[in-house]
């Protein structure tokens, strides 16, 4: 006999559920399957497999997230699963929070000019309002001094030159801002002028 097939009787909602960084959501998901099997769920997030953590609490039919952020944010699946068939549910989770730290290329230096660039870091579901370059130099090395403010924010590429002193160390940081606040500062990019 051929097993009946499995259905939701309740996904994930709302389709897209907008969040603030450090909130919790509970996302539901029930499946009904043939009274001869046995329906697993498995909870994935841009496609990778999420695991029971400090975050992400996993109950039968349903997902937890505890003070979420942003890189929390994507594609949230949850898929039932029973030895005969998978039914799958998304929906998508945005977390408004800081953005990300832009992906800075290595420098471009001469004894005079640096070319600092850099492309588009993820917003974090709060738009970008500007990008700051900041240096130091090996004489003031925990006072960072703002280069380069980048306001036109709507491209995926930018670049910035920054003018130096010969005979001189400097390290470069790139610093994306929105109104949950500025990037991760840790990211520095080292370079001798």
């Amino acid at each position: 006999m051929i097993p009946e097939p499995t259905y939701f009787v309740k996904i994930p909602s709302p389709q897209k559920l907008m969040l603030e960084a450090g909130n919790s959501a509970e996302l539901h998901c029930e499946a009904i399957a043939d009274p001869r099997l046995e329906v697993h769920y498995k909870w994935t997030i841009n496609g990778r497999i999420i695991n029971e953590s400090s975050i992400f609490n996993i109950l039968p039919d349903r997902l937890r997230i505890n003070s979420a952020r942003g890189r929390h944010s994507g594609v949230v699946d949850c898929a039932a699963v029973t030895d005969v068939d998978v039914k799958l549910a998304s929906m998508k989770l945005v977390v408004k929070d800081v953005p990300a730290h832009p992906v800075v290329e290595p420098a471009i230096c001469t004894e005079r000019k640096a070319v600092i660039r850099w492309r588009a870091a993820n917003e974090h579901g709060d738009q970008i309002k500007k990008y700051t370059v900041e240096m130091h130099t090996d004489f003031r090395k925990n006072v960072w001094e703002r280069v380069v403010d980048e306001l036109n924010v709507d491209k995926e590429h930018f670049e910035a030159d920054v003018t130096l002193t010969p005979w001189v160390n400097y390290t470069f940081r790139v610093i994306a801002e929105n109104s949950h606040g500025r990037s991760d500062l840790n990211a520095a990019l080292d370079e001798e002028g």
